[in-house]
């Protein structure tokens, strides 16, 4: 039954711009704390945005920004050590829909992973690993994937209290 209502406010998107791709999707993966819902990497008028879906949540803090980092995410431990961290500001919610547009000098294939981080304690929340380009053509090829695929993506049937 969720996905009549995921599916549709998805490709309303989609359809809002004059040309618009997706070319990666997929779900957040903790590190220190609980952190839930799906991630999706978007072309929109020539620009590269990233795209935290409605079902996402994670548990508040201080001073929690976004980082692009050359390091995968698996590779990092909860108390990371940056080499060459790209800073995309502050998280602007710790639930729902949220767009980071990059700026244009900025190339995702220059990184492996997004986190979301609490500089102030330097702690790493959690984040996803950024697919390479030879893993992007089946989402560029489904230009906005299988109904099944982002049914699981975007499914909110697990409802965790993330604190606020």
């Amino acid at each position: 039954m969720l996905k009549k209502f995921i599916i549709p406010i998805i490709c309303a998107l989609a359809f809002a711009t004059n040309a618009s791709a997706l070319t990666a999707q997929g779900k957040f993966k903790k590190k220190s704390y609980k952190i839930k819902g799906a991630w999706a990497l978007l072309e929109i008028d020539g620009k590269q945005v990233i795209s935290f879906h409605n079902n996402f949540k994670t548990k508040n803090g201080p001073d929690l920004k976004i980082f692009l980092s050359k390091q995968s995410l698996k590779n990092l431990d909860n108390n990371p050590t940056f080499t060459d961290p790209l800073s995309l500001g502050p998280i602007r919610s710790n639930r729902g829909d949220q767009n980071y547009v990059l700026p244009d000098h900025v190339k995702l294939e220059d990184y492996s992973s997004l986190l979301i981080h609490c500089e102030q304690f330097n702690v790493l929340w959690g984040g996803f690993d950024i697919p390479q380009e030879s893993q992007l053509g089946s989402a560029r090829d489904n230009e906005w994937g299988d109904e099944n695929e982002l049914g699981e993506i975007f499914d909110e049937s697990e409802d965790t209290n993330y604190g606020s």
